[in-house]
């Protein structure tokens, strides 16, 4: 999913920046591989929980915004 698409409809503010378009590109920009099944990452105000990946992609995962 485009991040202007996930901001713009669920209000998240995901940082946009030259170097991604999607939550995918997102989550690899910051964490630099493929994580794993059940990994828990933290970046900037987002917990993200991977449920499912391939080779080479994220298949799904649940993104939740922290708590101000």
């Amino acid at each position: 999913l485009e991040i202007d698409y996930l901001n713009d409809k669920y209000r998240f503010d995901i940082p946009e920046k030259d170097e991604y378009e999607t939550l995918a590109g997102f989550i690899l920009f910051h964490y630099e591989n493929i994580p794993k099944i059940n990994d828990r990452i933290e970046i900037e105000s987002f917990i993200i929980k991977i449920l499912d990946v391939s080779e080479t992609r994220i298949e799904l995962l649940q993104l939740t915004k922290k708590e101000d």
